[in-house]
């Protein structure tokens, strides 16, 4: 009697995606146009801040942040260069009164091809303006003109 032996070979392929994590002291918020600490902004300056990441296979995703609340993607520039690894976010907008005592910082997140896991990081410095209240000179009332104001209204009313 003869046996017959049947072996089964299975061969299991993994898929294996090589990833590169950002460079080490991103991301990086740098400005333009803004003062920071005892520097003073006005109400209208135009401000840009620029959230940027070097490195990362895939490129990271950034975020600028404003008081710990994301600025809406609408409100933003997207900006990402593989060939140069390069991640930018770009916020420009005229400074408001409401931006007084702001911190802004920037957040990085990559994920991991092969593991599926994010890492996240922010910016090592953070950006605090100062925007004290700015009358602009159509708003301004010379204090002699309010005099000469209130003396005409008397005059007006005979009440002297």
């Amino acid at each position: 009697m003869k046996s017959i032996f049947l072996a089964a070979v299975v061969v299991t392929l993994s898929t294996f995606v090589f990833g590169e994590r950002p460079w080490n002291g991103y991301p990086r918020l740098d400005t333009s146009g803004l003062n920071f600490e005892s520097h003073v902004n006005h109400v209208g300056d135009r401000a840009t801040l620029v959230c940027q990441s070097r490195g990362g296979d895939p490129l990271p995703t950034l975020t600028i942040y404003q008081n710990d609340s994301p600025i809406p993607r609408s409100a933003v520039l997207d900006l990402y260069h593989s060939k140069y690894k390069l991640s930018l976010v770009v916020y420009s907008w005229n400074v408001q009164r409401s931006d007084n005592g702001a911190v802004f910082k920037c957040k990085q997140e990559w994920t991991d091809p092969n593991t599926g896991e994010t890492a996240t990081s922010f910016s090592e410095t953070t950006k605090q303006i100062s925007v004290p209240y700015k009358r602009e000179l159509e708003d301004q009332i010379n204090e002699a003109e309010i005099l000469d104001f209130i003396d005409e209204l008397v005059r007006m009313t005979g009440s002297e």
